[in-house]
């Protein structure tokens, strides 16, 4: 449960926000996971069953659309806050089975998706209330994962949390930048910084490991063997 919020962190966060205080929220798909960093550490981390597959099941069910329809609505069309929309737009929505086409207020979308990410942010909220760390977001919070980029999300966590709050993308990898450069590449691009700094500090330790007579022996005695 930590490890990934770690490596996360490796590629999005900078020193500064681990250590004022910042909460990282990493979107997925069926689940999101969050850590709150202090002084460089976890203080609190944890999984909830919620993720952005969720928003696309709440508005095919409310709606009574298709799911592929409603994965469409929710990336161009949906915002997860209201006050955002401009109150007479209006969205195209299928109906189930080749049903004739409805077109529904921007706003009931809005609705189904600012329900969702309220519970979301408010169940991640609760736990900071109940550790005493609702007010620890000095370093403000960051959004990862392929959910992050909703429209309205970052802007509906600024009212949740009374932070400021910003998208993160991966840092410290060369090649496709372009391409892996989105939130929903975070979590990749940190197991590798992980790995990479892991794979680093082994060689460290190799090369700094003490001379052995035994050990000096032992590659003597394997280098005989192989010539008998």
């Amino acid at each position: 449960m930590v490890f990934e919020p770690l490596a996360t962190a490796e590629a999005v966060m900078t020193h500064d926000e681990t250590e004022l205080g910042a909460l990282l929220i990493d979107v997925g798909s069926g689940t999101t996971e969050y850590a709150l960093f202090i002084e460089g550490e976890v203080l609190i981390s944890a999984v909830l069953p919620i993720g952005s597959s969720h928003f696309t099941n709440d508005i095919a069910m409310v709606l009574r659309t298709p799911f592929a329809e409603a994965e469409r609505l929710k990336i161009e069309h949906g915002c997860c806050l209201e006050g955002l929309l401009d109150a007479h737009e209006g969205v195209s929505v299928p109906a189930v089975a080749g049903g004739p086409v409805r077109v529904v207020p921007k706003r009931e979308l809005c609705e189904i998706m600012q329900a969702r990410a309220e519970e979301l942010f408010s169940l991640v909220r609760q736990d900071l209330d109940r550790n005493g760390a609702a007010e620890c977001l000095r370093g403000g919070m960051v959004l990862t994962g392929g959910g992050a980029k909703l429209d309205g999300l970052a802007e509906l966590g600024e009212q949740v949390f009374n932070c400021s709050v910003r998208y993160g993308l991966p840092q410290g990898l060369g090649g496709l930048v372009d391409v892996i450069s989105s939130p929903a590449w975070c979590t990749a691009s940190g197991l590798l910084l992980y790995g990479r700094a892991a794979e680093e500090d082994h060689e460290r330790n190799r090369k700094s490991a003490p001379f052995s007579v035994r050990q000096m022996v032992g590659s003597l005695r394997s280098l005989f063997s192989d010539l008998v």
